[in-house]
């Protein structure tokens, strides 16, 4: 009798255990509601099982004037309906509300993207190496060439997109510098307006006749704090063609393809 005693308890105390466990896994009350049923279900045969194996409705009187042997029958038979039935129901309402929260979730990722679309900004670019820069410090790209001659490099961005870009930040690279240049966003926030154009215009030093690799990359946030990085491949061909006091350079440039990206992926290196 105390072994069957310390087995029950055991045994129930394993099933409250993982109970309590599973129970703080489930995140929605559909999944909790279940779960309770799921547990009540399980405990329903071991209760069933130790009441006659101690006898207990006998004990308390409670078979007397009827054939037990016939309401043991019943009570299995209504029992395995229950269960049967309670299965079936909850896992009908657990699938179906499976569903309807995927659909939901469906719907506001669509509703999410379509809105981002919506607001999305479009850049058109123009890169030229006619002489505009004031040559102001600030202007200037510094570079590893050496007895090298000034070139301009000129950038225009274009918000041609349905709404306007909240902030745009600007690097450059090149195969003549050692590092990152920040050439706008440093420190300030500049938007563009949709259909407005900004201008961006530097001086650096090159060979003459020489052909370099570069880069520009454009980060920049929509009304909706959503981040995309495009980049553009420069060619620079420093030619010897000498206009209004200063050399002419040759750029060709294609643009990626923007992709949208998390703020923390941002380079914070430049300088």
């Amino acid at each position: 009798m105390i072994i069957e005693i310390i087995l029950f308890i055991i045994v129930f105390t394993i099933i409250l255990i993982f109970a309590r466990l599973n129970y703080k896994k489930c995140n929605k009350s559909d999944e909790k509601i279940i779960f309770v049923f799921y547990v009540i279900i399980v405990s329903i045969p071991v209760i069933i099982y130790y009441l006659d194996l101690w006898n207990i409705p006998s004990k308390l009187n409670l078979t007397k004037n009827i054939d037990s042997q016939n309401w043991l029958n019943f009570l299995f038979t209504y029992s395995s309906t229950i269960v049967s039935s309670v299965i079936g129901v909850t896992a009908s309402i657990y699938i179906a509300w499976t569903q309807i929260r995927k659909n939901n979730e469906d719907n506001e990722k669509r509703d999410k993207e379509n809105l981002r679309v919506q607001n999305m900004p479009l850049l058109k670019y123009n890169i030229d190496t006619e002489r505009k820069c004031k040559g102001d410090v600030s202007d200037l790209i510094i570079t590893s060439t050496e007895n090298g001659e000034p070139y301009e490099l000129n950038f225009s961005f274009k918000n041609i997109g349905l709404n306007s870009i909240k902030n745009i930040i600007i690097d450059y690279e090149s195969d003549v510098i050692n590092s990152t240049y920040r050439l706008s966003g440093k420190n300030n926030v500049v938007s563009i307006e949709k259909g407005e154009e900004i201008e961006s215009n530097h001086f650096l030093s090159l060979k003459l006749n020489s052909t370099s690799k570069m880069k520009l990359i454009v980060y920049y946030e929509d009304v909706l704090d959503n981040w995309y990085k495009q980049i553009l491949n420069i060619t620079y061909n420093a030619s010897n063609k000498f206009k209004r006091g200063n050399y002419i350079g040759k750029v060709s440039y294609s643009v990626e393809k923007e992709e949208r990206i998390e703020e923390g992926d941002i380079n914070t290196s430049a300088i």
